[in-house]
């Protein structure tokens, strides 16, 4: 498989999103899928996306603040 150009990768890098959702006392944190050309990027550098959902600890809010 050929290494992506340089903009797609950029490209690909710039759609990365991560969101953290808050609901019925959960949280979790979403990210969206990669484009393709970054899928033999990441590897070939040593970096490692983090997982599709991820659940969080639910943090309640200090009455202080």
């Amino acid at each position: 498989m050929a290494m992506p150009e340089w903009q797609q990768i950029l490209d690909g890098l710039a759609d990365l999103r991560v969101v953290d959702v808050e609901q019925d006392r959960r949280r979790a944190r979403l990210r969206t899928a990669p484009r393709a050309s970054i899928d033999p990027v990441c590897p070939a550098v040593g970096l490692s996306l983090p997982p599709v959902f991820q659940e969080m600890p639910f943090k309640i809010a200090d009455p202080a603040n």
